[in-house]
């Protein structure tokens, strides 16, 4: 039996309609913040906590965002447009402060060695007596990974910064970066979350398996 004009017809309307919807999505995707997805574990027992803190959480940033400052000049400090961080099954008050730096060419971590990086920092404690306490995700690589103190624009500085680490620090007050003190050093796993674009090609992509199904379907059926 052969398919309805009326079936074909209405078929086709619902792919199109699906179609222009999914192109405009993209269309407005272009300038959309990022976001990366980190989970891991912290080992605080050098400083007399627990060999096992777990947290997880997210950061997301706008690409478009000029940095509130970049001092030193291989160095700029950007806002973060959202962020969550829990530990030990807390979720910390992210009105403590958080933030961004990029790092082009320049031995951020005191290794001896010139990387590039992007460092999630998050607030988790404020104390202005001993100082405020910070958790640290550093994803680092080789200098030749960018040439810029801008944030990334896209996920692909991902397969190049493929040292991950995290930290928890206390930043000793009025006595400069020298004198903080690592409360202890942890691993760090991240996950890009989908940039709306990649979602429409594959949601386009699907769309087009389906269509060519129903074809398949009619075909036997006549």
């Amino acid at each position: 039996m052969a398919p309805t004009r009326t079936g074909t017809f209405t078929a086709t309307r619902l792919l199109l309609l699906s179609v222009s919807v999914l192109v405009g999505v993209a269309a407005a995707a272009q300038a959309s913040p990022l976001t990366l997805n980190f989970s891991g574990s912290l080992d605080l027992s050098a400083s007399g906590g627990a060999a096992d803190n777990p947290f997880s959480g997210f950061f997301t940033w706008d690409p478009a965002k000029a940095p509130f400052e970049s001092d030193p000049p291989n160095l700029a400090m950007y806002e973060v447009e959202a962020y969550q961080l829990i530990l030990n099954g807390i979720d910390i008050d992210t009105a403590l402060g958080g933030g961004l730096f990029v790092i082009d060419d320049a031995d951020f971590f005191g290794t001896g060695t010139d990387v590039d990086a992007l460092v999630f920092l998050a607030t988790i404690e404020k104390n202005a007596i001993t100082g405020d306490t910070l958790f640290i995700a550093a994803l680092a690589g080789p200098t030749s990974t960018w040439d810029t103190l801008s944030l990334p624009t896209d996920y692909g500085f991902l397969s190049q910064l493929t040292t991950r680490a995290s930290a928890l620090s206390l930043e000793v007050p009025h006595e400069g970066d020298e004198n903080d003190i690592l409360l202890g050093r942890g691993s760090l796993v991240v996950t890009p979350v989908p940039e709306p674009a990649t979602l429409t090609l594959a949601a386009l992509g699907l769309a087009g398996a389906v269509a060519r199904a129903r074809r398949g379907r009619q075909r036997r059926d006549q």
